[in-house]
């Protein structure tokens, strides 16, 4: 298997758990064959090819229900210009805690549209930075933006579709939550700042500037 470990990671018989650290597979043969992966509470796991449907693949191994912490997706440290994925993202099922974030650096493409396990898009964990290009959308009813990460591990999350149109409230903790200069919908509610917590709004050219 050619999966990379970040930080240490806790195996189990049946079940690849990352419990306590950071754990990215860098394509679909480093993911186990058997077993489901679950994520601790402070976890991470993260999928770094971006080819063909592969990251569906890395999806239906998780354990929807035993995913506590972050998932996500990744890219090779060594390279400059992120991994770029467009598998849809259908959250219906994960654990209420369960987040999306990135230990390097991905974008989102606008075809990969996120349907979240309740009323609010989680994002958080891992520490590197996720540009969001699918839109955040209400839902039957208006949807949150919450992001959520360990102390230790800050995600830098920059939402970038001019077709967000969710009229919840925008929380960060230990996170960033940067808006591009057209992302922000007109009936946000509130910006909830929390320990460690940052909002801004930047122009799409800064955002170019550093790869995204």
């Amino acid at each position: 298997k050619t999966a990379y470990e970040i930080r240490p990671r806790d195996w189990s018989s049946d079940v690849c758990s990352s419990d306590l650290g950071q754990l990215v597979f860098t394509n679909g043969a480093a993911v186990p064959d058997t077993g489901l992966i679950t994520v601790g509470a402070t976890g991470y796991v993260g999928y770094g090819d971006s080819s063909g449907n592969e990251a569906a693949e890395f999806l239906a191994k998780l354990d929807p229900a035993n995913v506590h912490g972050s998932f996500g997706f990744d890219t090779d440290p060594t390279y400059y210009t992120p991994n770029a994925f467009s598998t849809p993202l259908n959250l219906t099922g994960f654990a209420s805690d369960a987040r999306l974030g990135s230990v390097t650096q991905a974008v989102l493409t606008a075809a990969a549209v996120i349907t979240p396990q309740g009323v609010d898009y989680r994002f958080g964990g891992g520490g590197g930075v996720l540009g969001v290009d699918s839109a955040l959308t209400n839902g039957v009813t208006g949807r949150n933006v919450v992001a959520d990460s360990p102390v230790r591990q800050p995600l830098t999350v920059y939402l970038r579709s001019a077709s967000n149109n969710f009229t919840g409230t925008v929380s960060a903790t230990h996170s960033a939550v940067i808006f591009d200069q057209a992302s922000l919908p007109a009936g946000t509610g509130n910006f909830i700042l929390n320990a460690g917590g940052y909002r801004s709004e930047e122009h799409t050219s800064e955002l170019q500037s550093r790869g995204l």
